[in-house]
């Protein structure tokens, strides 16, 4: 009995230390598998930053361009270059958002993505801008100058007028337009000019201007206004640049100017050739002021010594500008630009904003060009505007600071006076006071 009851007591003892070591296991099974639980859940956390990290730079790629208003020519290499740029821009955009900002190679491929992302916006810009131009180009075409090439003008004519080309887009987005005569960047498309009109209308004006003051008894020849005209066309004709003078030589813009007979071919530099396009149109101009003075001289009797009422009351009128005349000739030597300045401004009150000192006039050119104040810059400003203390009407106003009798001639001839009353307070000044009518 004793012994039975000893070999269920060890049984149970076994089967306790059975059951107690099936629970060891089984708590160290579940020790185990949450490790692993902790792991992957840890993996599944960085792999969902990861993922976030690339879905934020994917929603940064910009839209598909609008394909079904699109031109035909320009559909197809559009679709290949946004399929291979999209396809770089993920693959980057993915390994970009694995790497960290400490990483040798992230500067550079933060670099390339925005490279690529900006060729898509640009691809879609050169696109709206191309619509532009060739509504433009339908407006300017009947006006294209014909100093432009024929050659240049057909291949405009291809891409614009009959879409015989086709496109290729480069690794950021700009486009190259072919054609059977040769290939077109954009930037080319606009590289066209049209005829000259505004400096043509320019000329009019001018002309219409010597042709009144003729009418008034002014002659322009010989004297500092004709010189200044002559200045603001120089200046007017370096500011249009190649186009502007191809578009006179060209384009028959100035009837009766004969232009047409100027030859590029019989000059040895293109300076020549302004100074006799300039030449010829002062030419013309003179004969229109002349046209001018013959009327006026059908409507007023030739002035002497014995002058009519009329002359009287103009000399009378006029006083105050012979005596500022005679203040800027005696200013002669004396550098004081300021002052003269002050006096021409009052010769026109109509022209106030036209006189200038050298100083005024550069200023303005700078901030205009948005330049620096440099030797280059100065050298730049005068070969366009020429070189004088003084500019009237941007241009350089030729006179000898040092010639008292020239200065009261140039204050004269800049004033709103008649050539008979110029002529008789230049004849009769002797630099103390102009001599005038009534006064001893």
């Amino acid at each position: 009995m004793y012994l039975k009851n000893q070999i269920k007591n060890n049984i149970m003892a076994i089967m306790k230390d059975f059951v107690n070591a099936g629970g060891a296991f089984s708590a160290g099974m579940s020790a185990g598998l949450s490790g692993i639980d902790d792991k992957i859940r840890r993996a599944d956390q960085a792999q969902a930053a990861v993922d976030s990290r690339a879905m934020s730079l994917i929603n940064q790629y910009p839209p598909d361009p609008e394909f079904d208003k699109v031109s035909d020519e320009a559909r197809e290499p559009l679709l290949n270059f946004v399929n291979q740029n999209k396809q770089n821009y993920f693959n980057i955009a993915r390994q970009l958002s694995t790497m960290r900002p400490t990483d040798d190679n992230f500067m550079n491929m933060s670099s390339q993505l925005q490279s690529l992302k900006a060729g898509m916006i640009t691809a879609n810009d050169y696109l709206n801008d191309f619509k532009s131009l060739k509504e433009e180009y339908f407006q300017e075409r009947n006006n294209m100058s014909n100093g432009m090439s024929p050659e240049d003008k057909r291949k405009l004519d291809l891409v614009f007028l009959e879409n015989n080309y086709s496109m290729q887009f480069d690794d950021f987005g700009t486009p190259t337009y072919k054609t059977e005569l040769g290939d077109i960047n954009h930037a080319q498309l606009s590289n066209y000019y049209t005829k000259d009109d505004a400096f043509a209308l320019e000329v009019m004006n001018k002309a219409n201007e010597v042709y009144t003051s003729g009418a008034q008894g002014i002659n322009l020849e010989n004297t500092p206004s004709f010189n200044l005209l002559k200045n603001s066309l120089t200046m007017a004709i370096n500011q249009g640049g190649p186009e502007r003078l191809q578009s006179l030589l060209k384009d028959d813009l100035l009837e009766g100017y004969n232009l047409a007979n100027i030859n590029p071919n019989n000059y040895n530099n293109e300076e020549q050739m302004k100074n006799d396009i300039v030449n010829n149109i002062m030419g013309h101009l003179v004969n229109v002021n002349k046209s001018g003075l013959d009327q006026h001289k059908k409507v007023t009797k030739p002035s002497g010594t014995n002058f009519g009422q009329g002359m009287r009351d103009d000399l009378a009128t006029t006083q105050g500008i012979a005596k500022n005349a005679l203040e800027f000739a005696g200013l002669a030597g004396s550098n004081n630009v300021d002052q003269m300045v002050s006096l021409l401004r009052q010769s026109d009150i109509n022209n106030v904003d036209k006189v200038l000192t050298k100083k005024e006039m550069y200023d303005a050119w700078l901030a205009s060009e948005d330049r620096k104040d440099k030797q280059s810059a100065k050298d730049d400003f005068v070969a366009i505007y020429g070189d004088s203390p003084i500019y009237y009407d941007s241009a350089a106003l030729p006179f000898d600071i040092n010639d008292p009798q020239g200065l009261f001639k140039l204050y004269l001839q800049l004033s709103p006076i008649s050539d008979d009353v110029r002529n008789y307070y230049i004849q009769n000044a002797r630099f103390e006071k102009p001599k005038l009518p009534g006064v001893k």
